[in-house]
């Protein structure tokens, strides 16, 4: 039996499923922010120009044998607006 989930069920409010890829013992899925602004966690001023991009991956023990990892592109905001 086979299960159908669309993206936006798994993933929390804000990231977007940017690529999934599967292959013989490993899984990989790229989310990226889908926020139009951020606010700079310094002074506390949104902007919506993105000052840089961030690449996260995080990795567990493998699930049933299978590696899985989960890169994560964050923006950066600038603070000027």
């Amino acid at each position: 039996m086979r299960t159908i989930v669309a993206s936006h069920e798994l993933l929390p409010k804000g990231l977007e499923l940017e690529s999934l890829s599967v292959k013989t013992g490993r899984v990989s899925i790229r989310v990226g922010s889908g926020a139009t602004i951020c606010v700079c966690p310094v002074c506390g001023h949104t902007s919506s120009r993105v000052h840089s991009l961030y690449h996260r991956t995080a990795s567990d023990l493998p699930w049933h044998g299978i590696s899985v990892a989960l890169e994560v592109l964050a923006p950066g905001a600038s603070s000027a607006t």
